[in-house]
């Protein structure tokens, strides 16, 4: 029975292997000149509630640094993920794509912030821990009141005129940033 047992454990621990490394391979690098498609979408949108969305766009910010000759070395990273990332049906258009589009672009400005904030900080071998920390929940909370901001002030893209705006206001901090993309 405990053989039993260890090879049904062994098995569960397995397929969430497999799904961990599935979820984490399938991220899409952000790409000036390659956009989202609703392929893209594969997350399973969610029940229905009050407050219906149409789709769901899931990135992450992620950093990994070297140090080399007392020197730390950056590499931060914007992705799109894929199997958390969502679009009903009635959602699939192109100009709701757009709209969750600029979700990910907005994350790109934020993901070049921090390599900007983290190449300029005196980051040191006794602080690197802290400060690193520091600068990145820094950023993050900012991009995710910025993407709040976008949603809030086109109403989820209904604002057309707002969408339009946020469009170049997105476009333009990603110009202005551009000295920190990949």
């Amino acid at each position: 029975m405990t053989t039993l047992r260890t090879i049904v454990l062994l098995s569960i621990i397995g397929i969430f292997s497999i799904s961990a490394i599935s979820y984490q391979s399938n991220k899409i690098d952000w790409n000036g000149s390659e956009q989202l498609t609703w392929n893209d979408f594969r997350g399973q949108a969610p029940g229905l509630s009050s407050h219906v969305k149409v789709a769901a766009t899931n990135y992450e910010i992620g950093y990994e640094y070297t140090m080399i000759d007392n020197d730390f070395h950056f590499d931060v990273t914007c992705q799109f993920v894929p199997a958390l990332s969502w679009v009903r049906e009635s959602g699939k258009t192109d100009y709701i794509l757009k709209h969750e589009q600029k979700h990910f672009d907005l994350a790109e400005v934020y993901a070049r912030k921090l390599r900007k904030e983290l190449g300029e900080a005196n980051i040191t071998l006794r602080n690197h821990q802290s400060k690193i920390n520091e600068i990145y929940d820094e950023v993050w909370m900012e991009c995710q009141k910025a993407q709040q901001e976008y949603d809030h002030a086109t109403d989820h893209s209904i604002n057309e005129e707002a969408q339009k705006k946020w469009d170049k206001k997105i476009q333009q901090k990603l110009e202005d940033l551009e000295k920190y993309a990949l």
